[in-house]
């Protein structure tokens, strides 16, 4: 340490330049693996996304050659029914819309505001930990009757009721209708998107919906699948094909077959499949995510790379000195790459530090501009979705890799020097 203090001292210029690159590197790649893992890392009210399977896409078409006829939406509840309830290695079922509506929120006298709104089953919310400020959701019953019931946010409790104490068993008017406000919860961020919504009701009768065709089985429903504690997904994922393949069966007599698009997905699996009729390939995604990587990690090492052999430049003299009294080859370059690592440390700790610091207070200016801008609220994250265990392992990764990139050549050459050339501070 004391060497490192001192050459800090000596060669400031190199020296910072050096923790600086260091730290933007790091700033850079941990910013996109916090884009990367905000929206697949556990967090309330989607703590179970390590155990959740979806399917919100399904294709169905004509077997009849004449008729060529195929439509691709979500399952509807004919498909939901036969192939998804009464599963034996799943925990909970819990169906919602797939798509956000836009709709019109007020209370008489205290103005009116847009909001997003969402339809879900009683499941629903046991497959998803919302924080209940006051009331509960609303019920089974509820949602077989379709009863114009609704959960709010925190928010909305607020501003038209002055709190969640008094909007329980209030009516609130969506779109003119009156709903009777059975619970409120705390705000949920967009970043949490199956759960997110800031108002919830029962589901609508399908006979009303635009997206149900009764003849191949679509609808406008999602379904989210909590696997059973120990149970492989993959097993989840088999007994949803088996299932699948006995309702084409039964089908098949009215020229109708379906499938999932190659769903259940996990939630990473769901996001980059998009409701596409092409099934997602986390393969190329994977493949995408880790060229992205390695091409923040290269520039900047090979920067560093050229910083680190000024620094060994100005040192040649102690490294012929250490030479001749009989130091190893193998102990000056694991030195020199000690010395290296500590800078490139500072540097990782201070890159994380802004990157943390950055995406804490730009993270609704960031987030906002792409896939949730359509939101009607501020989009926010917690800690836990900025910053775990895996983002200390990336950075600690990632340090160490730049390390060897940007030292290890020039620490092999510096070993290599003739031990007189190095003391008149020249090289071969």
């Amino acid at each position: 340490m004391k060497q490192i203090f001192n050459e800090l001292k000596s060669q400031p210029v190199i020296a910072w330049v050096t923790v600086i690159g260091t730290a933007l590197a790091i700033f850079l790649i941990m910013v996109v693996v916090m884009l990367n893992q905000v929206s697949t890392v556990p967090m309330a009210p989607e703590s179970n996304r390590d155990r959740l399977l979806y399917v919100t896409s399904l294709r169905a078409w004509s077997t009849d050659t004449t008729e060529q006829y195929s439509v691709q939406s979500g399952p509807g509840m004919a498909v939901i029914n036969m192939i998804f309830r009464n599963l034996e290695t799943i925990e909970d079922i819990g169906l919602f819309t797939r798509f956000h509506e836009e709709q019109t929120v007020g209370v008489p006298g205290e103005g009116t505001e847009i909001v997003d709104t969402r339809r879900t089953d009683e499941g629903y919310f046991r497959i998803y930990d919302f924080d209940f400020i006051a009331g509960v959701p609303y019920d089974s019953a509820d949602v077989a009757s379709h009863l114009k019931k609704a959960v709010i946010t925190e928010s909305l409790a607020r501003q038209f009721f002055k709190g969640a104490d008094h909007a329980v068993g209030s009516d609130i008017e969506i779109d003119d209708v009156p709903y009777r406000v059975t619970g409120v919860v705390a705000d949920v961020s967009p970043v949490t998107d199956k759960a997110y919504s800031q108002v919830w009701m029962p589901l609508a009768d399908e006979r009303y919906d635009e997206w149900s065709d009764p003849r191949f089985g679509t609808g406008n429903t999602g379904v989210a699948l909590l696997v059973r504690e120990g149970e492989p997904t993959q097993a989840v994922i088999d007994e949803v094909h088996s299932k699948l393949r006995i309702y084409n069966s039964v089908r098949a007599a009215e020229n109708v077959k379906s499938d999932f698009n190659g769903g259940p997905y996990t939630q990473e699996g769901d996001i980059n499949q998009g409701g596409s009729s092409i099934p997602a390939d986390l393969g190329k995604v994977h493949r995408t995510r880790y060229l992205i990587y390695a091409l923040l990690l290269l520039i900047p090492a090979i920067n560093l790379s050229s910083m680190t052999r000024s620094r060994l430049a100005y040192r040649t003299g102690e490294i012929g000195v250490r030479r001749a009294f009989g130091a190893t080859r193998s102990s000056i370059i694991l030195s020199l790459i000690s010395e290296n690592m500590i800078i490139t440390l500072a540097g990782g700790i201070i890159g994380l530090a802004c990157a943390l610091i950055f995406g804490g207070l730009l993270f609704d200016a960031i987030y906002s501009a792409g896939v949730f801008s359509t939101y009607h609220t501020t989009v926010t994250a917690g800690a836990g979705a900025l910053l775990d265990w895996r983002t200390f392992a990336y950075a600690l990764g990632f340090c160490f890799i730049l390390n060897i990139l940007s030292s290890g050549m020039p620490a092999w050459r510096a070993s290599r020097m003739n031990p007189v050339d190095a003391i008149s501070a020249r090289t071969k």
